[in-house]
């Protein structure tokens, strides 16, 4: 197992597996269990990640909480604005989906490979596309 972030991350917990080529970068909190492969960005920023235990993050996943201001004037300021993501436990994100700013998912629930997730997704639920919706549930 590859623990590259246990400096950076302090609660990365022993049964956790990270990638060599996956990047993690501020507050993420891992539950147990929790797998992240190559090519995923998980950056919190100024914000906070909280994922769940026994997650899978595919390859190429992105996970972040800034935004940059809409205003041009703002936006070349530097303003930003940070919202929490969470992910629930026993959540798979499927290769190459986008989770952004201030995004819940919920337990159980599996997001489909290219998926843009902006806004939350309920629990026990299978949802895909750009912008991704629920197509079913799982229960």
């Amino acid at each position: 197992m590859i623990r590259k972030y246990k400096n950076l991350i302090p609660k990365v917990p022993a049964s956790c597996f990270i990638f060599p080529t996956a990047e993690i970068i501020g507050s993420v909190e891992l539950g147990e269990d929790v797998i992240v492969y190559p090519g995923t960005v998980v950056r919190a920023g100024y914000g906070k990640i909280t994922i769940g235990n026994n997650v899978f993050i595919a390859p190429n996943v992105c996970l972040i909480t800034e935004e940059h201001a809409m205003d041009v004037e703002q936006r070349l300021a530097g303003l930003e604005y940070a919202h929490p993501v969470t992910i629930g436990d026993n959540v798979w994100i499927c290769t190459g989906a986008l989770i952004l700013p201030g995004v819940t998912i919920g337990a159980n629930s599996v997001i489909g490979a290219g998926s843009v997730v902006t806004k939350d997704i309920p629990a026990n639920c299978l949802a895909v596309g750009n912008p991704c919706c629920v197509i079913r549930s799982l229960k």
